[in-house]
């Protein structure tokens, strides 16, 4: 069983090293991605630097990544270990955040933890998705509304009393996440934070 742990855990490291946005980003505009608008890798920055309509495909693929790793998690570990199988779905969110493919150095891993929660607590997943388009709706900042997003994932979890293993490591993923945003939480309180506008503005 640990063998097929440790095959599915670098499995799914790996797809979610798949760096989507740098390679949109250069494939379109033959430009790093780290070099443009933020600077991060992940489906923010390329929405700016691409467009919505082609910037968005980077978030559904970096969606699907963290989907993809938790049904390959499912087939080969569930039966074996709830615990083992979470673990290496989330191996993507690590892939994604610390590529192998440009140097560790990757994205947020908002958009593969979404697509994680998409198949393993979809109810949970929606108060989410709505905080965030709420707060986005309103204040325009992707920051300010993921790091919102990602307390109510929290907070729905605790309150429906899911399973402990998943809370636990929900947790942890969230205080990467905000960690990932420091930056970010630095500018907002300077007032500095890039934001979208409303068209016609």
């Amino acid at each position: 069983m640990m063998l097929k742990f440790i095959i599915v855990l670098i499995v799914n490291y790996l797809i979610g090293g798949i760096p989507t946005g740098y390679l949109f980003v250069k494939k379109i505009k033959n430009k790093d991605i780290r070099t443009q608008g933020s600077g991060n890798v992940g489906g923010t920055n390329a929405i700016r630097i691409l467009g919505f309509k082609r910037g968005i495909w980077v978030i559904i693929l970096d969606m699907l990544k963290g989907s993809a790793a938790v049904l390959i998690a499912m087939v080969f570990l569930k039966k074996d270990s709830y615990l083992l199988y979470l673990i290496a779905s989330y191996m993507a969110v690590i892939g994604h955040t610390f590529t192998p493919f440009l140097r560790f150095k990757g994205g947020k891993g908002v958009a593969t933890s979404a697509g994680i929660y998409f198949v393993l607590a979809p109810m949970a997943s929606l108060f989410a998705l709505l905080s965030f388009g709420l707060v986005f709706g309103l204040l325009r900042v992707v920051s300010m509304a993921t790091i919102v997003a990602v307390v109510v994932l929290d907070a729905v979890l605790i309150v429906k009393k899911a399973n402990i293993s998943l809370i636990i490591i929900t947790l942890l993923v969230s205080a990467l996440i905000i960690y990932l945003h420091k930056a970010n939480i630095k500018r907002i309180i300077k007032g500095e934070e890039l934001g979208f506008k409303k068209k016609g503005q």
